[in-house]
């Protein structure tokens, strides 16, 4: 260790770009460009190569610049892959959700004319005798919402706005 700072202290003002830029490609080549904290914690691991870099460059490190990428990349990667990020979590519901429309039951296609409640294959849900109940695999428990107390009537009707 005392090599490398030696070396590290010496050439102090030449490296200082060298090193910006380090860290600035290793943010680069692992798409963590797109949100502030994502990049601000890839480039605690681009200071690292970057180190590891200099070490290779005066003869100190018994790994090659190629090794040293690679392992500082799946450092960085290992933890990540157990985070999702928003645009991650974004595309994943969207995906989701284009699954379940493309199935057609959770979202029926409803006709001009025809109600969602005419039809029977809604999944989850049946219409008995004017209301919708849940289906016997939940429990055959009545919906909470199929009748509405006078209070939430009132409310919905708009009686008592000012």
């Amino acid at each position: 260790m005392p090599e490398f700072l030696g070396h590290l202290v010496k050439d102090r003002i030449a490296l200082a770009a060298d090193i910006l830029k380090w860290r600035s490609d290793f943010v680069k080549d692992v798409g963590a460009t797109s949100e502030t904290w994502e990049r601000r914690y890839a480039e605690k691991f681009g200071m690292v190569l970057a180190a590891a870099r200099l070490l290779v460059r005066y003869g100190i490190a018994p790994w090659t610049e190629e090794r040293a990428v690679t392992a500082v990349t799946n450092l960085y990667r290992a933890p990540r892959s157990l985070t999702v990020s928003v645009p991650e979590a974004t595309t994943a519901l969207l995906e989701k959700l284009r699954k379940l429309v493309a199935a057609k039951k959770r979202f029926p296609r409803v006709s001009k004319g025809q109600s969602a409640d005419q039809r029977s294959e809604v999944e989850g849900m049946r219409r008995d005798h004017g209301r919708w109940r849940e289906e016997e695999n939940h429990g055959g428990e009545a919906n909470p919402f199929q009748e509405a107390g006078p209070t939430f009537s009132r409310i919905s009707s708009g009686a008592g706005r000012t």
